[in-house]
């Protein structure tokens, strides 16, 4: 075979795991409270190196997904005064680029000559 093909029981796998974190997310963010804290929280990662600056967009746009299906009330909330556990901010940082590492589309690729996977 002299083609590209995508390995589909390992982005299976990996969408699982996604869907993991992703519900994961959803209940960091019910205990944070607040769409604009767990946004501070990514802004904050990437000022300390912990996240890419240019996937920012990105985790921005999952967090505000996840948050429209899982807690539609944290959308609108305002930033709470309340000081919110660093833990969870970590975990929630964690997680976005966790998956956002997961659902790289060259995890899936394999070159021509590998093993019997789906060919698209």
């Amino acid at each position: 075979m002299d083609h590209y093909r995508l390995d589909a029981s390992k982005y299976e796998k990996h969408l699982a795991e996604f869907r993991k974190n992703a519900d994961r997310v959803g209940q960091l963010l019910a205990a944070i409270g607040s769409v604009q804290r767990a946004k501070r929280a990514i802004r904050e990662a990437v000022e300390n190196g912990r996240m890419p600056a240019d996937q920012f967009d990105a985790h921005v746009a999952m967090i505000e997904v996840i948050a429209a299906q899982d807690v539609p009330d944290t959308i609108h909330q305002s930033e709470w005064a309340v000081v919110v556990d660093q833990s969870l901010l970590d975990e929630l940082a964690d997680l976005l680029l966790k998956n956002f590492q997961l659902m790289r589309f060259s995890n899936f690729v394999l070159p021509p000559g590998c093993g019997p996977q789906v060919t698209f």
